[in-house]
Parts: structure tokens; C-alpha cells; sequence
């Protein structure tokens, strides 16, 4: 659902505008955005559901660790995760009292807390915001834009009769670095003067994080997969997972 919302925003309607303007100095023809829809409060609600769905999973499994050695969950039974390793293994016990040894040693191999893993460490700050503070930040961020002639030239040049089949086929141009929140006036590109003004160049973008303290200007899709693979790794260890 989250994904099928992204590339909602992304493409129905383009939630940018794009103008021109020239270069006194030089002329040459400087590309910018002119406008930008903010990203729907609905993507920041289905981040904070599979956020919520990730961590549920792991206290769900820690009451049944509880449940399998024969004990009696309390109100404090869940998946250990702390702000530092110090915390962790001064306070897990509350989180872990009825589990067997050899579990809560899983669990520690697992390095539950900032410094650790960070995924999970994550996964447990983001989770708590979105269910006592207020909808998950994210932005929209520029990571690239469809190829202008003058690029295609500079490709030819460079590679000449040889330019890679792959090459010819891709779309867009992605330049080296992180993604740029979009923000109204933002440059993000510069053609040659004497170029063609292309009245339809279409942007590249993505959604990020903007959490500043925990996880900021990281594609949220990359950042919740990975809090998925964590979480599916730690229940089924190297087992296929079909699901």
C-alpha cells in the first residue's frame, strides 16, 4: 500500500513544477523548481503502520519466548531496545524476566540499541513519535532528471559509436551525492547557452525521511525495508520466509 502511495504522489498529478530562467552572466539556460506538492499526510500514516506492524512483531514474539518456557508474560514483556548498550544490559531483564537463556542470548546477539543495530534502534524511536507525538516526517527530495540534449552530446562524445546499449535506454540522470529536498527555487540543473529549453523535463524524486534526531534524508522505502529484513531475519533466522 505504501509503495502504490508513493508512486501515486509521484506521478498523479507531477508534484512539481518546473521553469527556466537564463543566466545573465553566462546564458547559459538554469533549470528550477517552481513549485512543489508537500507529501500526503496518507504516505506518513502507512509509514507508521508498517512501523508499528515491525515492532509489534517483535514484542509479539517476546511474549510467546515467555509463554514457551512455561511463564507468565507481564505488562513490561517485550523486545528489548535501548538508547545504549550501557542501558540495555542494566534494564533488559524487566523486558525479559520468564524467557530461557538461550533465547535472551539471541536476543543480545541481535545488539537491540543505538550504537547496535540501528535499524532496530530505529525502528523503536520512530514508532514511539508516531504513537504519541504526531505523523512521521517526510519530505520529497530531487534525485535526478530526464536527459537534455546536451547530455546525450556529452555522452556521445564521450563514448562515440560505443555508448552502451543499457546507456541508451536509461531515462534519467542521476547526479553522485544525496538526495536534495525539493524546495521551491531550488537549481537543479544548468544547459548550455544557445540549448533548447525543454518545456517537459520531468524530475527524478523520492520521499525521505525527515526526522532529524533518529533518521533524516534516507529514502523511506530502503530505511523500512530494511527494519523489515531485521525483523524478519531475527524470527526466522536463515529459514526461507514465505510471506
Amino acid at each position: 500500500d505504501l509503495e502504490s502511495e508513493i508512486a501515486s504522489y509521484f506521478f498523479d498529478p507531477r508534484p512539481y513544477e518546473v521553469a527556466t530562467k537564463k543566466d545573465p552572466n553566462t546564458g547559459e539556460i538554469i533549470y528550477y523548481v517552481a513549485g512543489v506538492r508537500p507529501v500526503p499526510s496518507s504516505i506518513n500514516v502507512l509509514v507508521g503502520d508498517v512501523l508499528h506492524n515491525c515492532r509489534a512483531t517483535l514484542d509479539h514474539l517476546a511474549y510467546q519466548l515467555v509463554l514457551f518456557n512455561n511463564g507468565t508474560p507481564t505488562r513490561n514483556t517485550a523486545y528489548p531496545i535501548f538508547d545504549s548498550a550501557a542501558k540495555y544490559h542494566a534494564e533488559k531483564a524487566r523486558l525479559v524476566k520468564g524467557m530461557r537463556q538461550d533465547a535472551i542470548n539471541l536476543i543480545d546477539a541481535t545488539s537491540p540499541y543505538q550504537g547496535g543495530d540501528s535499524a532496530l534502534w530505529r525502528l523503536h524511536q520512530l514508532n514511539i513519535i508516531d504513537k504519541h507525538r504526531l505523523l512521521i516526517t517526510t519530505t520529497s527530495a530531487y534525485r535526478g532528471h530526464s536527459i537534455q540534449e546536451s547530455e546525450w552530446n556529452e555522452l556521445y562524445r564521450t563514448f562515440g559509436e560505443n555508448l552502451p546499449a543499457g546507456l541508451a535506454r536509461v531515462k534519467f540522470i542521476h547526479p553522485t551525492g544525496n538526495p536534495v529536498p525539493l524546495k521551491d527555487g531550488s537549481e537543479f540543473f544548468r544547459a548550455p547557452a544557445g540549448s533548447k529549453v525543454d518545456d517537459n523535463m520531468e524530475l527524478a524524486i523520492d520521499v525521505l525521511f525527515a526526522e532529524p534526531l533518529i533518521v533524516d534524508g534516507e529514502t523511506v522505502l530502503k530505511v523500512l525495508q530494511r527494519m523489515l529484513d531485521i525483523v524478519r531475519s531475527i524470527l526466522y533466522g536463515n529459514r526461507p520466509v514465505f510471506i
